[in-house]
């Protein structure tokens, strides 16, 4: 016999006829299922369908989603998870009660059938007020790295900093008189993107941005911003004496940075006979076209 899913074929085949009983598993959306013999070859019954007097269809109920706190008492229960295979989703936002609590953890219960439940409990998560020493990063975008709707994110003591110059695309011709021209060129805004020292398992997170289409950051209770890595990253800094804690530093750019120079003719540049300036000392620089530039 075959079990057979309105919307897709599925067999289950059995070796074994007569009074005995079985279970399938099914899943179905229109919540019918078919059941029908499947004829072998030689088989005087051509393929029919089969009455079965006594067919009990039940749904496979979803894993519960709760919140606990360190002493296991729970919390909220969260009722949003969707299905979509493999993948349990879940958007949670923490309650005030849960903030007030500071510290909780995800539990997981399924229950395959009355006689096996199956209980995941995560790691305790902290909830610390948000701020600027703090940043949020994750990736997105390439299947087989990050994949499927569960996007994971790092909050590290961390910081993102201009400090690289910018990165250039350019067309350069040189005339025959010596003279150069720019024909085309881009540039794109350059960060480096520096955690203090991290364990290997995190490492290995940010070391996975650079496969990602997308990088996304968030400093604080700021505004997210798209970045790309544009280069490999260094080797990690290792903390004197230790063999696993080191710090990370990620080369990015924005993910569009649309900055371009197209040649269309010979130009000109005068620059005005007077410009004012400071110095270390905060006197006002004066120049003009005769004295050159002098301080007063």
């Amino acid at each position: 016999m075959s079990l057979t899913n309105v919307s897709e074929d599925v067999n289950f085949f059995i070796s074994q006829e007569g009074g005995e009983s079985y279970s399938f598993y099914v899943q179905s959306t229109t919540g019918k299922i078919g059941i029908k013999r499947n004829a072998n070859e030689g088989d005087i019954i051509p393929n029919t369908s089969i009455v079965l007097e006594y067919v009990t269809a039940m749904p496979i109920e979803l894993p519960s989603i709760s919140i606990i706190d360190l002493a296991g008492t729970n919390i909220e229960l969260i009722t949003n998870a969707t299905y979509e295979p493999p993948y349990l989703n879940v958007l949670y936002r923490p309650s005030n009660e849960v903030v007030n609590v500071g510290v909780f953890q995800i539990k997981v219960t399924y229950a395959c059938d009355e006689a096996e439940v199956v209980t995941y409990i995560s790691e305790a998560i902290q909830i610390i007020p948000a701020d600027n020493c703090f940043i949020q990063i994750g990736g997105c975008g390439n299947v087989n790295v990050i994949q499927g709707s569960f996007i994971p994110f790092l909050r590290l003591e961390s910081k993102i900093v201009a400090d690289r110059p910018f990165v250039y695309e350019r067309f350069i011709t040189r005339r025959t008189s010596g003279r150069y021209r720019m024909n085309y060129g881009r540039a794109s805004k350059a960060f480096t993107f520096s955690t203090v020292v991290i364990p290997e398992h995190v490492r290995d997170f940010l070391y996975l941005l650079p496969l990602c289409d997308k990088v996304v950051i968030k400093r604080g209770e700021g505004v997210q911003q798209e970045y790309f890595c544009d280069e490999d990253p260094d080797s990690p800094s290792f903390l004197t004496g230790s063999d696993d804690l080191a710090a990370v530093q990620l080369p990015l750019v924005y993910k569009q940075d649309l900055i371009e120079s197209i040649y269309v003719q010979e130009c000109n540049v005068n620059l005005p006979p007077n410009a004012l300036g400071y110095r270390p000392s905060n006197l006002i620089i004066k120049a003009d076209e005769n004295t050159g530039i002098k301080a007063d």
